[in-house]
């Protein structure tokens, strides 16, 4: 791999066999881990599955165009960056492909050092956006956290709570789950992958979770475990997304404590 590069989950978009291997080889070689689809439905459902850091689509293609896969990585809870590579470059479709949210504009034929380094700097640029916004955040979370007053603003942070858990631990699904007299409630949770489904919140040592790097980190009133907030998916887990976690649950814990 380049030395100036970190390892990124790309999506390559195209109806032309050649373009996608070709593209597919020249990343891979360089220690990226290449998806492919061939027509527009086919990029969103991997965009929705997949925790991507760019995509690089063709404007034409089926079931839509690349503009509707620019638009899908746009809209999602974390933004993907996005190039559009075209071989009918025209005004009107750069300033709409802009306008869409692509971050940069391929005309075809293209270099592969070009393609490569226009996906680089889009990635990095829509990291750094995002790790503003998280940032952000978790500002916005630990105020609410400190202003609440009410039981019935608790939703409100159970949604932001599950973002930013999320978002810090580069997870594909997040749950919160509350223990009422009917059993274990998700009350917040966020993520498309649903791996979390049927997951017992306090079976820590499920051999499920050593597959899918699921992490669990339990909200304590005493000796009672009363929630529980849970990260599963997408990038390894680390011992301070454990950490992050477990001072989320515990800043949960405080709020919960002053409410009762």
């Amino acid at each position: 791999m380049e030395p100036s590069s970190k390892p990124m989950q790309i999506l390559v978009v195209d109806d032309d066999d050649v373009i996608v291997d070709l593209v597919r080889e020249y990343f891979s070689v360089r220690g990226h881990q290449v998806h492919a689809a061939f027509d527009a439905r086919e990029a969103i459902d991997v965009l929705q599955k997949e925790q991507l850091d760019v995509v690089l689509t063709d404007l034409r293609i089926p079931q839509g165009s690349g503009l509707d896969v620019v638009r899908a990585a746009g809209r999602l809870a974390r933004p993907v960056a996005s190039v559009l590579m075209t071989g009918l470059p025209t005004v009107d479709s750069a300033r709409e492909a802009m306008q869409s949210g692509a971050s940069d504009y391929i005309t075809k034929p293209f270099r592969l050092r070009e393609l490569f380094d226009a996906a680089a700097a889009a990635a990095a640029h829509t990291a750094a956006l995002r790790e503003r916004s998280l940032v952000a955040d978790r500002c916005r979370l630990y105020e609410l956290a400190w202003d609440l007053q009410q039981p019935n603003e608790l939703p409100r942070l159970f949604g932001l709570l599950t973002q930013v858990a999320r978002g810090t631990c580069g997870a594909e699904e997040v749950a919160l789950w509350v223990r009422q007299p009917t059993g274990w409630t998700a009350v917040a949770r966020g993520g498309v992958v649903r791996r979390l489904d049927g997951l017992d919140p306090l079976d820590e040592l499920s051999p499920r979770r050593a597959a899918d790097g699921t992490i669990t980190a339990p909200v304590r009133r005493g000796d009672d475990v009363v929630a529980v907030l849970g990260v599963s998916g997408g990038r390894p887990r680390a011992p301070e997304h454990q950490a992050a976690l477990s001072r989320y649950a515990d800043m949960l814990a405080r709020v919960l404590e002053r409410l009762a």
